[in-house]
């Protein structure tokens, strides 16, 4: 039986090549631009974690940043580890032009890759000797323009990656997921990554009504 195909989606945006503004934050030169989610709290934790993986890790060659937007995680690790090179993925052509310009403006394009697609779909399969970060989308709605696309998601969009990294079974791999608790119960997450033989460790920060997560999920070389 054919079923009917679900209603596409129609974008309508306009990247703009002006930044909204430039700041520094760790230690990279960054520049926010309009229809693109501008880095925030759940940003630095993001930040927090890739760091102290990073100093453990040496031998990660590879960072793959999910839903990039400004480029900021992808391009932190490679500029605090010099032999890693970064691919930047997202679903939003304004993320990407403007994480492009990031790179640019930081010297780090001859080290960085960008791709448009959704969550890890565009990969056969991770990468071994990888770091995967996912700052995922911040609520889970589903609202269905542009915007709709850096913000709605919420656990789901975890799960769906943690899916795609199990069913994999890769060794000497990190797995770097930040979330809010309004996004809700993570324990299925956590349970598969568990089950799947990856050690997690949580850091967590209070923001009023809400706790942002950060997982840090590895699973040594086999």
């Amino acid at each position: 039986m054919c079923q009917e195909a679900e209603k596409p989606i129609k974008l309508m945006y306009v990247c703009r090549p002006v930044p909204i503004r430039t700041y520094t934050v760790g230690g990279l030169s960054l520049q926010v631009c309009e229809n693109v989610y501008e880095p925030s709290d759940d940003s630095f934790l993001a930040l927090e974690a890739v760091s102290g993986i990073g100093s453990r890790r040496p031998s990660a060659k590879i960072c793959i940043d999910i839903g990039t937007g400004t480029g900021i995680l992808g391009l932190y690790c490679t500029e605090r580890m010099d032999t890693l090179y970064a691919l930047l993925i997202d679903i939003n052509p304004c993320a990407l032009y403007c994480a492009k310009n990031n790179a640019l403006l930081n010297k780090l394009i001859v080290r960085t890759d960008l791709v448009q697609c959704d969550n890890l779909s565009c990969l056969r399969r991770p990468i071994r000797r990888s770091i995967i970060v996912y700052n995922t989308p911040y609520l889970p709605v589903e609202e269905r323009d542009l915007l709709g696309l850096a913000w709605s998601g919420g656990l789901r969009e975890a799960q769906r990656l943690v899916s795609q990294v199990v069913d994999a079974d890769p060794n000497d791999l990190c797995v770097v997921l930040v979330y809010s608790s309004l996004s809700g119960d993570d324990s299925a997450v956590l349970s598969r990554l568990k089950s799947s033989g990856f050690n997690i460790s949580v850091k967590k920060v209070h923001f009023f009504f809400e706790d942002i997560k950060a997982v840090i999920a590895c699973k040594e070389q086999g």
